[in-house]
């Protein structure tokens, strides 16, 4: 949440999370409020000095009963379910027309099932499915997910795709990845 004070009088502004309805727990604390207005995820209000530590303890509550661990539970939405052998230049050249990307066009997240881990180094795996070619894939962010014991298990794997242009090849971008039993 972000505020600006004027006169004894504080007025911000604040974003929620899917799941959460921000504008809804203002209406709940609307006594303490001077005005206030907004839509599910994000909203703008005012509020006097003097009621702003009341204003935070019923807010806390009202968050600690409405937010549930689900809902702080990022998810990622798939796209398209695709074996690793249609990741084409063809393909490729078909989603950048999509571009550019950004809040209200967000980068297409693929799937593919039942890859194999062949190897690991660093922050790069090299996956397969099926007896197909060999894949190298960016796993930077998610690299603690995997260890020696996941090499040469199955698993599912969400990710994007990116071009990169100092070795001329196609990037997939692992989001995601999720071990077989």
């Amino acid at each position: 949440m972000t505020y600006i004070e004027e006169d004894d009088i504080y007025s911000g502004s604040a974003r929620s999370i899917e799941g959460f309805d921000i504008y809804k727990a203002l209406t709940m604390c609307s006594n303490l409020l001077v005005k206030y207005g907004g839509h599910k995820y994000a909203a703008g209000l005012s509020i006097k000095r003097e009621n702003i530590n009341e204003f935070i303890n019923k807010f806390e509550q009202i968050v600690k009963e409405n937010i549930t661990e689900d809902i702080l539970t990022p998810k990622i939405k798939i796209d398209s379910d695709i074996r690793l052998n249609e990741l084409s230049d063809y393909f490729f050249d078909m989603l950048q027309k999509f571009e550019p990307y950004g809040y209200g066009n967000p980068q297409p997240i693929l799937e593919s099932t039942d890859v194999t881990i062949v190897s690991q180094n660093n922050k790069y795996i090299k996956i397969k499915q099926d007896d197909s070619k060999i894949y190298n894939a960016n796993i930077h962010g998610i690299e603690h997910l995997i260890n020696a014991q996941n090499i040469n298990n199955k698993c599912d794997i969400c990710y994007t795709l990116n071009y990169n242009p100092y070795i001329n090849k196609i990037n997939i971008v692992i989001k995601d990845i999720n071990f077989k039993a």
